[in-house]
C-alpha cells in the first residue's frame, strides 16, 4: 500500500487494527519484568504496540509512513502524557545506527516491504540492538488464506477458511514460508517462535491470518 492508500485505511477507522496490543508481546513483557529502557516500533501505525510499551516504562520511537496513524498515536500520547517519538517515514528511509535499542518491535511490517528493502532493514534491525536486546517480529505466513500458495499446498483444508482472508491481502508483498522467519534471525538467541493459523477481528470482516511470531534476543 501507498503512504495514501494507509492514510485513507486510517481515517476510516478509530484504530485500524485495534487498541489491544501484540498479545505475544504483552506476555512476553509482563513475564520479563528486567526489560526496560529504549525501544523502536517499525511500522507503528497507530500505536497498539507504542502505547503498550511506553506504558509498561519504555521510551520509544515509532516510525510509520501513515501521517494519519502518527497524527492519532501523537494524540494520544500526549493525553497521557507518554515518552513516544513519532517519525512519519518510509522505513527503507530510517536510519539504523547500531546498538541502539533495548528492544525492537516490529509487527506485520516485513511481509510489506519488497525484498531488497526487507532485506537491508532486518540487516539493520540486528545491527540496532543493544548487546542483550530483545526482538519482536510477526510477519504473515503461505498459511494465510489471502496467500495463493496456502490453496495451492492445501495448507487450508477447511474451504470455508480459505476464504476468510484479510481486505488488506492482497497489498502483502512476501507471505513467509515455514521456518523462514527464524532462519532469517539465525544469529539471535530465539526466546519463542511460533507459527499458526489463527482469527482477527481486529479490522474489517471477521478473517483468519497465518502468522509467524519470533522473540529473539542478541547475545555476544
Amino acid at each position: 500500500m501507498s503512504d495514501e492508500e494507509f492514510n485513507r485505511a486510517y481515517l476510516e477507522s478509530d484504530m485500524l487494527y485495534g487498541r489491544e496490543p501484540s498479545y505475544e508481546l504483552v506476555n512476553f513483557i509482563k513475564s520479563t519484568p528486567e526489560i526496560h529502557g529504549i525501544a523502536l516500533d517499525l511500522g507503528c501505525g497507530d500505536g497498539r504496540d507504542s502505547i503498550f510499551l511506553a506504558r509498561n516504562n519504555f521510551s520509544v520511537t515509532s516510525v510509520d509512513i501513515s501521517k494519519v496513524a502518527l497524527t492519532k498515536l501523537r494524540d494520544a500520547a500526549e493525553k497521557e502524557h507518554l515518552q513516544i517519538r513519532c517519525l512519519n517515514l518510509d522505513v527503507k528511509d530510517f536510519e539504523f545506527r547500531p546498538e541502539s535499542y533495548d528492544l525492537i518491535v516490529s509487527t506485520t511490517l516485513l511481509d510489506h516491504l519488497e525484498q531488497e528493502t526487507r532485506d537491508n532493514v532486518i540487516h539493520g534491525m540486528k545491527q540496532s540492538l543493544k548487546i542483550d536486546g530483545f526482538l519482536y517480529v510477526e510477519v504473515f505466513t503461505i498459511e494465510d488464506p489471502g496467500c495463493n500458495r496456502s490453496k495451492e499446498l492445501g495448507e487450508i483444508q477447511d474451504l470455508k477458511l480459505r476464504n476468510l482472508s484479510s481486505e488488506f491481502a492482497s497489498k502483502i508483498k512476501h507471505y513467509f514460508e515455514k521456518g523462514e522467519l527464524s532462519k532469517q534471525f539465525h544469529n539471535l538467541k530465539t526466546i519463542l517462535y511460533i507459527e499458526k493459523l489463527e482469527p482477527d477481528t481486529h479490522h474489517g470482516a471477521f478473517h483468519y491470518h497465518g502468522v509467524a511470531r519470533l522473540v529473539a534476543k542478541k547475545v555476544r
